[in-house]
């Protein structure tokens, strides 16, 4: 999830609103494990891969925009001050939960507490996976841990690892290399899915989705061609919103409904939306959400406030920490929620989650995260 100081207004609100669809995904996937009432036959709590893709396509689209940006300004791009900016954000946070997740919890609060969880891989298995940044792998290989959240960063880290010399020295190509990304990627991943769709191969290359992120650089170029003033404004008038808030509303609230045989526009959404190449559309529409709240003055969607850019600005404690304080919440909770109906105990419990998840990413951020990053500003350029 990256960072950014430009004139791009309403992102940090977005930042929430996605980190907010993933806590809702896995408290509810957790409540069904737990065998606890759940919520999980709405379609709006289910759609935590939706909002890591849209994280994906943010991250494209801010980090491609800051290495033109550093290009044009001192006339090349500092690979090394580039990689030191990404430690400095993403490792400290990483490398905590890495080791509350691998050390804490299994060897001190588990045997202390009573707690029925267990790693489904040997200690140094998930030290060589988390500590080298192949999360991802540790995803397609084992069933999902309090880990979990990790292996969408560490796909950033890989992507990061190799675009910052891309967009140095193939500039000039950088819409053709955009759609090598996006082509190659799609049809590796079809060839995989038709041939070994449940190899765990297959489930490891799903995860890397740099064809969002590709995406989003596409953006990044073309508004940073502009000037930040996109040509084709036409596409923000209120027809357009209409239509592609429309679409993001379909995502969210309708899915499970449309992928029913007896819907009517199922076979097109079924097309459209088939895990094949189902993360093309939906970054699309996610760019144009970005676009349109950062660039366009006249949004329908507003997420430029105090409290929408609070809970962005500590959004990414809030994405790292969720599943170890919905686990740690439910674990508490359990025994008086599974007597209460399925309203008053969602109402009770998201308000604990949400209340002391803001709290331990606020002061995360504040004392913690915000502290390293001051050391940025010797890498800055």
């Amino acid at each position: 999830m990256a960072e950014s100081k430009l004139f791009f207004k309403g992102l940090n609100g977005l930042r929430f609103f996605a980190a907010l669809l993933v806590v809702l995904t896995h408290t509810e996937s957790m409540r069904q494990k737990q065998g606890l009432p759940n919520l999980r036959e709405f379609s709006i709590f289910n759609n935590g891969g939706l909002a890591v893709q849209f994280f994906f396509v943010l991250s494209g689209f801010l980090i491609t925009y800051l290495l033109l940006q550093e290009q044009d300004r001192t006339g090349t791009i500092r690979i090394g001050h580039f990689y030191m900016r990404r430690i400095l954000r993403i490792w400290p946070l990483y490398y905590l939960l890495m080791g509350i997740g691998l050390f804490l919890i299994p060897m001190i609060a588990v045997p202390i507490l009573k707690i029925p969880y267990t790693l489904p891989f040997s200690t140094a298995e998930g030290f060589v996976m988390y500590g080298f940044f192949l999360p991802n792998l540790a995803t397609a290989l084992y069933a999902p841990t309090l880990l979990y959240p990790l292996w969408s960063i560490g796909v950033e880290e890989q992507f990061y690892l190799f675009w910052a010399p891309v967009v140095r020295y193939l500039r000039k190509y950088l819409v053709l290399v955009f759609g090598i990304i996006i082509v190659t990627k799609t049809l590796i991943h079809i060839y995989m899915m038709q041939t070994m769709p449940e190899s765990w191969v297959t489930h490891f290359v799903d995860t890397l989705q740099f064809e969002c992120m590709a995406i989003g650089g596409l953006g990044a170029w073309y508004v940073y061609r502009e000037g930040g003033m996109i040509k084709t404004a036409f596409f923000f008038n209120q027809f357009y919103q209409m239509t592609f808030t429309a679409l993001l509303f379909a995502l969210l609230f309708c899915q499970k409904s449309l992928m029913s045989a007896e819907h009517p526009y199922a076979s097109i959404y079924q097309f459209v939306y088939h895990p094949m190449w189902a993360t093309l559309p939906t970054s699309l529409i996610f760019l144009y959400i970005i676009l349109n709240v950062s660039l366009n003055s006249n949004a329908i969607w507003r997420t430029e406030n105090k409290v929408f850019h609070f809970l962005g600005e500590i959004s990414y404690g809030l994405y790292m920490y969720h599943i170890l304080i919905v686990f740690a919440t439910i674990s508490a909770t359990k025994k008086w929620l599974v007597n209460m109906n399925i309203y008053s105990s969602s109402f009770i419990l998201y308000g604990l989650i949400c209340s002391v998840l803001v709290l331990v990413s606020y002061f995360s951020y504040h004392f913690f995260e915000k502290k390293i990053l001051k050391l940025k500003i010797k890498y800055e350029y």
